[in-house]
């Protein structure tokens, strides 16, 4: 029988950790493993999985909690508090229902990606590799999360939600950690970005190992302005993002995902061309000149490789921290959730007419290429493979 790797993720939303970890089990499954798939969301990443022939099971997760209306992270810490790190009840049972996928599944070893009670339930138990992108994968040898904000305020002390880990581990038979970064340090990481858009770049001395993505080539931007925008539907400032759009004078083409009734209606009016469904990076992005969106990373990346100028309004607190990371690197622009259609056009506008930051956005691209950071997907499952 192959030997089985159990690959998890508990924490955020959206496509992006599937697509990470995707590569991941394929190239799991091309070295002679069989990798088993526990993730937050079954149901989502469905389309992409479905003729994958992997294994997939129902990670232990959370509800959310809310510390505040507008409750906004002050480090990785509150982030764990408001997954089930707060409270020693809710936190058992998550590591007691890891300990139930691992008695099934009974793996070689663990990757984790977004998956802190997994690595911490795994730890003594079986070997694990933590992997994750910059915001994901925080530093775990000091002794307290770094704050993302020097003003942050913590909705808990950190070292109450480590004497609530100790309790945990120690009713559960665990090993444990020292500190609470502690638990996410496995027994290899894989850091998988590009330094410029790790908002940890300056707390640790890892070596990124580069995107799992395949990324487009930089190339000069074409001698006409155009942007490719990718949008988010449900965000109540982007009818004002495409009203400026549609106003800017430049020609572009925009991707809603999942567009509300009245965005959908207008849409086919627009000056823009309106895409029906996610469109390739490889080509949409070097045909533009600049790249509209919410500072995804995975958005981010494609658009820093390609060597384009990013005009971005993030949605939550891993999009700002890498927009702050775009603005840094000379790339990007961040505009506010509240802007007017009038302040999206000056914003297209001055970005098209902005040749130094669009100098700065190619020669980045370059460097990034350069580094030929190769078969990442690959070097994770061989660093997998020699902990079992």
């Amino acid at each position: 029988m192959k030997a089985r790797i159990l690959i998890g993720w508990e924490l955020g939303a959206g496509l992006g950790h599937v697509g990470m970890l995707l590569p991941v089990a394929r190239a799991l499954r091309q070295r002679g493993y069989e990798p088993v798939l526990a993730l937050r969301d079954l149901t989502g990443p469905a389309a992409m999985l479905a003729d994958e022939g992997i294994a997939t099971l129902q990670a232990p997760v959370s509800p959310i909690r809310k510390y505040a209306e507008k409750f906004i992270a002050a480090s990785y810490a509150d982030i764990l508090a408001s997954t089930g790190y707060d409270d020693a009840v809710t936190l058992q049972a998550l590591v007691r229902g890891w300990l139930g996928l691992l008695e099934t599944v009974r793996p070689a070893a663990v990757i984790c990606e977004s998956a802190p009670v997994l690595a911490m339930t795994a730890k003594g138990r079986v070997p694990a590799l933590v992997m994750g992108d910059g915001f994901s994968l925080p530093p775990a040898g000091g002794t307290a999360f770094p704050l993302f904000q020097s003003d942050g305020k913590p909705v808990l002390a950190q070292d109450t939600i480590h004497q609530t880990v100790t309790a945990v581990q120690r009713q559960t038979g665990g090993a444990v950690p020292e500190t609470l970064p502690e638990i996410l340090a496995g027994d290899a990481r894989m850091l998988c970005t590009v330094p410029e858009l790790d908002p940890y770049a300056g707390d640790r001395d890892e070596t990124c190992a580069g995107p799992l993505a395949q990324l487009p080539a930089p190339t000069p931007g074409p001698d006409t302005a155009g942007f490719f925008a990718y949008l988010g539907g449900d965000l109540a400032y982007v009818p004002n993002m495409l009203r400026g759009l549609n106003r800017c004078g430049i020609d572009g083409g925009v991707y809603v995902h999942k567009p509300t009734a009245d965005i959908a209606r207008d849409l086919p009016r627009s000056n823009f061309k309106a895409f029906d469904g996610p469109q390739p990076f490889e080509r949409v992005i070097p045909a533009a000149t600049m790249v509209v969106h919410h500072a995804s990373m995975g958005t981010s990346l494609a658009a820093l490789a390609a060597g384009r100028p990013q005009v971005v309004v993030p949605r939550h607190l891993q999009n700002t921290l890498v927009a702050d990371c775009l603005v840094r690197s000379g790339v990007g622009l961040r505009l506010p959730r509240d802007l007017s259609p009038d302040r999206m056009v000056q914003a297209v506008n001055g970005v098209a007419a902005d040749t130094a930051m669009q100098d700065r956005a190619l020669e980045l691209g370059r460097d990034i290429a350069a580094r030929d950071y190769g078969d990442v997907a690959g070097r994770v499952a061989e660093a997998c493979a020699a902990l079992t």
